[in-house]
């Protein structure tokens, strides 16, 4: 076995910068919202200028007076964990939660699939940058040493259990994640490291402070199991960015609504499912704005997401800055994989004129597209129907998608009809015969038609002596 840990250092302040670009150049802290507000944690422009964390707010803004500041929200953080947590679920079936801004995952079982343990770390490293998050990132045999490297700030990678011991030696106490008054004591006693706690009797260490410490040093050294709880995804999907600078282009939320598009991608290829519809939640100082998304098939393609927000957000007019962007996915049924097809057939085709189809639909908004749907009537104009919402592939294959609203006469010389000259028959006849129930009773003999310019037309003749000839449609 193989545990990858993360440990998410800079959460709370990745929620805030990960939502625009170039937002680093700026000083920007999160500060506990409490009595005395103190600074939580702060990029390294804040840094640069005198800002550490802890130090209070006021005292903070008193060293940068243009410091961006933004209050810490717990449950924004836990449940950008979980979405990190779904997206992970990509890499190895099994993931843990650890603390308020650790996962775990064994990776044991996943390296071939990505190409060995070099390919698998990069894969990690390059998914965090795509989320627009940062986290330590180690590797051991057993979940608990992992964990402590990374708690340590030590990225290392730690492949047999035998040396474990000599790589967690140097760690601080801190690493142990020990309760105040457990740290307490060590530090009274003396003790700095996890070396200085192995060197200690273990039968007096045990007594004097309790089984908790041997049985954590127990686990991080591969001597006992340390089982994880699995972590399993809620059954939608939840996202929010906070932004640090209000946007006022479609530009600017499409870059913030990519990092989410991203975690939602990863959630449902890990859980073998898609998306036919999505909502887009804007925040603004006159309220929550919701803008429903339609995918017109079930999808899981963060570009084809991406494609569809931008549409959306091009044609519409904010009525306020955007300080936060929201994602919601409610439902997520089983979509199986699509394997290529080396000839595409009616299958890819549809795909592709349902994604036109919806991508036409968030340009323009869903009351600017018609949705025909096939109607049980031979009748060209009384054939179709209001699809009411539902998107349907056309699959004429000898008639036009365009009819004329009224059909228009033809000339007729020497018995040929004319249009802007002679038209030379293709196909045909097709006889329609209908409408004697409702009084609108047709008799028509459809042909193909190609004109002087070589365009095709869909006309028809009446049989009456003489007959009489009409354009009734065009063919693209």
């Amino acid at each position: 076995m193989l545990w990858f840990a993360l440990r998410f250092h800079r959460l709370a302040l990745d929620l805030v910068l990960r939502g625009m670009p170039g937002t680093h150049r700026e000083p920007h802290a999160i500060y506990e919202d409490a009595a005395l507000p103190r600074v939580h944690q702060c990029n390294a422009a804040a840094r640069a200028v005198g800002v550490i964390p802890g130090m209070p707010l006021a005292a903070a803004l008193g060293v940068c007076p243009r410091l961006h500041t933004h209050a810490r929200r717990p449950a924004a953080e836990r449940e950008a964990l979980e979405n990190l947590a779904g997206w992970a679920l990509g890499l190895t079936s099994q993931v843990s939660l650890r603390g308020s801004d650790g996962l775990l995952l064994e990776m044991g079982g996943s390296l071939r699939l990505l190409g060995g343990l070099e390919a698998a770390l990069r894969k990690v490293r390059h998914g965090l940058a795509r989320l627009g998050v940062r986290a330590y990132l180690a590797a051991a045999p057993v979940p608990a040493a992992a964990w402590m490297l990374c708690r340590a700030g030590r990225q290392e990678v730690i492949r047999d259990t035998g040396a474990l011991a000599a790589a967690l030696r140097p760690l601080p106490l801190a690493a142990l994640e020990l309760a105040p008054d457990t740290a307490g004591a060590l530090a009274s006693m003396g003790v700095a490291t996890v070396g200085d706690c192995l060197r200690l009797p273990r039968a007096g260490l045990a007594r004097r402070l309790g089984p908790e410490l041997p049985a954590l040093l127990d686990r991080a050294l591969g001597r006992v199991p340390d089982p994880q709880p699995p972590w399993r995804p809620p059954p939608r999907y939840r996202g929010r960015l906070e932004l640090p600078a209000a946007a006022t282009d479609s530009a600017a939320l499409v870059f913030a609504a990519r990092r989410l598009l991203e975690e939602l991608a990863g959630r449902l290829r890990a859980t073998g499912t898609g998306i036919d519809a999505l909502q887009l939640e804007l925040e603004h100082e006159r309220g929550r704005e919701r803008l429903p998304l339609t995918c017109g098939t079930l999808t899981r393609d963060a570009d084809a997401l991406q494609e569809l927000v931008r549409a959306r957000l091009e044609h519409h007019a904010l009525p306020a800055p955007v300080h936060a962007l929201g994602l919601r996915a409610d439902h997520l049924p089983p979509l199986a994989p699509q394997s290529d097809e080396l000839f595409p057939g009616a299958a890819a085709r549809d795909r592709e004129w349902r994604h036109l189809l919806a991508r036409l639909a968030a340009r323009l908004g869903g009351d600017a597209l018609l949705a025909p749907a096939p109607a049980a009537d031979h009748r060209p104009e009384r054939a179709w129907r209001d699809g009411g919402g539902e998107l349907h592939a056309p699959h004429f294959r000898h008639r036009p998608l365009w009819l004329l609203e009224e059909p228009q006469p033809l000339a007729v010389r020497a018995g040929t009809p004319w249009h802007d000259g002679r038209l030379r028959l293709l196909a045909g006849p097709e006889r329609i015969e209908a409408g004697w129930w409702d009084g609108h009773a047709v008799q028509r003999d459809y042909f193909v038609a190609e004109d002087l310019q070589r365009r095709r037309l869909w006309i028809y003749r009446e049989p009456h002596t003489p007959p009489r000839w009409f354009l009734h449609g065009l063919f693209g």
